[in-house]
């Protein structure tokens, strides 16, 4: 006999019992069980279940070279008359849901092109919790903070640490809020605030007969779980006295019923960090830290060891982690975190500073064609490779130019470029489309971090406030923030957040608040500074001028301090000089997000955008990073591919640009 087999990758594998086929499906006696334990027992409203039998799937579907096993149109089941969702079929095995709603005892049966069998009775209970393992015993259970299974633990990078949040999944948790309709998941809008199906009545669990603190129990959520229906997550925090070993027990309980016992693999050794890095603020240096562990880690700053202060606390089942940081006075001279150097700010001025821009990986239905970007293949979103060739640059500094996270639609089915993404707003983006790829740039050098519009509080805007902002906390995201500035030597770096300006329209609210954000600029500007906001204040997208709304807002007026303009937002690079004279704009927005069609320089060289003409323009696209490096006048700017070759350089100086292509 073989047994289901539930995993995240393709939810429910099933077992079959090879019998002959007979004129008409026999359900067996006792043969309607949990669809995850596979013990005999009440049925339960919403969940799975496993109907055992013979001549369960029709002969006509099961004829030699038929195919296998797309029968489920050829067979129905009702349940109290009423046809059910199957989730699988074959002769000796159905899996089904439970419709919402019955009460009471409830009657199956089977049908087929070759009869119907007889009614089997079922008892109907309010729950019948049970969690869904591999092989009959060990767990199928995520590490809710890196998406690594717990099972099989010599084929993973690591197993599970006391602490860390595990992501079972379970069925027969009864009752949940929002209930989605029979065979279908849980809401899968797309929303900053998805609609969650809780379970009304949440289980207790035990790890190695240890309390747990359960956090989240309803029904699998999409984005960090593939759209099946029946499926609950139960997201449990291993205690810090769990036992250590391949085979730890757990078990849920609700109302006094207690489900299969399934078995975890816990290490007792301390987990990595997930990421840590250093970056730029209005007040200084900040070293941040993001862990799996409820605690945060200790730094050495100059031999002497300081606990990290919490940023943000983990939110389930969306944010299992939690963000840490300290600041880093400016005499500091070494510092150590998880046992590794961090990368200090250079005391004098900088020589090197890398641009990278708009990284995630793009996966987008809201327009026709819909895009998956082939984010499992390194070359189709090389951002891994970019990271690891910039870190080998030798920066002094690395600007990011904002737009981290983009995977925003569920990956196409069968599409193998993007096959198991995580998508909609949570730490599983945030991880794989950031943190996940960037750690060897962050190992290299402080950074500095432009808001997106792709970070805007409708979209990523909680993580961006939860990790990247340099600012406080403040537990909620703000849809505008004032200026900043940070200094990197003697060059000050000025952000302005363009997140939500409007790149075509002047909303009269926006250029309101946006107006005093460029006085207070024109107050911070140095002699020697840079303004940096993600959209371009001065650029061509589309064919049309943009930002309509920050142009109107600065009324095309900057410092004379300000000596360059660097943006993102188009994924191209591309540079501006114009007549009359403004700072230069610099794009570069080609650090991984599917490209933008080539714009010849041609084609922009005497169009006006804002107040003035263009009179000098560069337009390269490729996926790459860029490096900067200062001259007398002004700064080199050197336009690479991913690998580090040079493909443009380029001089800015007096307000103008030069490039040689």
């Amino acid at each position: 006999m073989h047994r289901s087999l539930f995993c995240v990758t393709a939810l429910l594998f099933f077992f079959s019992i090879e019998r002959p086929l007979q004129a008409a499906p026999v359900i067996a006696p006792g043969g309607i069980v949990n669809a995850a334990s596979y013990l005999p027992g009440p049925v339960v409203a919403g969940s799975l279940i496993a109907i055992f039998g013979a001549g369960l799937a029709s002969s006509a579907a099961t004829a030699p070279g038929a195919p296998w096993p797309n029968t489920l149109n050829k067979v129905s089941v009702t349940i109290n008359g009423t046809a059910v969702p199957l989730l699988f079929v074959s002769p000796s095995q159905i899996n089904a849901q439970v419709p919402w709603g019955l009460t009471g005892q409830v009657q199956v049966v089977v049908t087929n092109d070759d009869g119907s069998s007889s009614p089997v009775t079922a008892n109907l209970a309010a729950v019948a919790p049970a969690i869904f393992t591999v092989d009959g015993k060990q767990a199928v259970a995520y590490i809710a903070a890196t998406r690594t299974y717990t099972f099989n633990p010599g084929q993973i990078s690591r197993i599970a640490r006391p602490g860390e949040y595990l992501r079972l999944y379970a069925t027969g948790l009864g009752a949940v809020t929002n209930t989605p309709a029979t065979g279908a998941a849980p809401d899968a809008t797309l929303t900053v605030a998805p609609v969650l199906s809780t379970a009304i009545t949440s289980p207790s669990a035990t790890i190695g007969g240890v309390t747990a603190f359960v956090s989240f129990a309803g029904l699998a959520p999409q984005g960090i779980n593939p759209d099946y229906a029946g499926i609950y997550e139960v997201d449990v925090q291993i205690p810090p006295t769990a036992p250590a070993g391949t085979a730890v027990p757990v078990v849920l309980s609700m109302n006094g019923v207690s489900s299969n016992t399934a078995t975890v693999a816990i290490d007792s050794t301390p987990a990595p960090l997930l990421a840590k890095w250093v970056q730029l603020g209005p007040n200084g240096a900040i070293a941040r830290s993001i862990t799996s562990q409820p605690t945060c880690p200790s730094v050495s700053i100059d031999g002497q060891l300081q606990i990290m202060q919490v940023r943000s606390q983990p939110s389930l089942p969306f944010y299992p982690v939690t963000s840490c940081e300290i600041a880093l006075p400016s005499t500091a001279t070494f510092a150590t975190l998880d046992e590794e150097a961090l990368p200090l700010p250079k005391k004098g001025d900088y020589t090197r500073i890398v641009v990278i821009g708009d990284t995630g990986c793009r996966l987008d239905t809201s327009g026709t064609p819909a895009v998956y970007q082939a984010c499992n293949d390194p070359n189709a979103w090389p951002v891994g490779r970019i990271a690891t060739n910039a870190a080998a640059s030798s920066p002094e500094l690395i600007v990011m130019t904002g737009d981290y996270h983009y995977r925003e639609a569920p990956c196409a089915p069968g599409n193998a470029g993007c096959a198991g993404s995580p998508w909609n707003y949570n730490w599983d983006v945030w991880y794989a489309d950031l943190f996940s790829q960037v750690q060897p740039a962050f190992n290299a050098a402080p950074m500095f971090f432009i808001r997106g519009n792709h970070e805007t509080c409708d979209r990523a805007g909680d993580g961006w406030f939860r990790y990247l902002d340099p600012r406080p906390f403040s537990g909620a995201c703000q849809a505008y923030t004032d200026p900043f500035a940070a200094m990197a030597g003697s060059l000050q770096l000025i952000h302005v957040d363009s997140a939500v300006a409007d790149d075509n329209n002047p909303i009269a609210d926006q250029i309101a608040t946006y107006r005093p954000q460029f006085d207070k600029v024109r107050q911070m500007a140095t002699t020697n500074a840079w303004l940096l906001t993600h959209r371009p204040l001065w650029t061509i997208r589309s064919g049309s001028a943009t930002n309509v709304v920050m142009q109107a807002a600065s009324n095309n007026s900057l410092p004379d301090g300000i000596r360059m303009v660097l943006s993102g937002h188009t994924h191209i690079f591309q540079t501006y000089t114009f007549d009359p004279k403004h700072a230069p704009q610099i794009v570069i927005g080609n650090g991984g997000d599917v490209l933008n069609a080539v714009v010849p320089a041609s084609t922009l060289v005497g169009k006006t955008t804002g107040d003035a003409q263009i009179v000098q323009a560069t337009s390269q696209t490729h996926y790459g990073f860029s490096t900067v490096t200062p001259t007398s006048t002004g700064w080199t700017i050197v336009d690479r591919s991913v690998d580090g070759t040079v493909v443009t350089t380029c001089q800015v100086a007096t307000g103008a640009v030069s490039c040689d292509k």
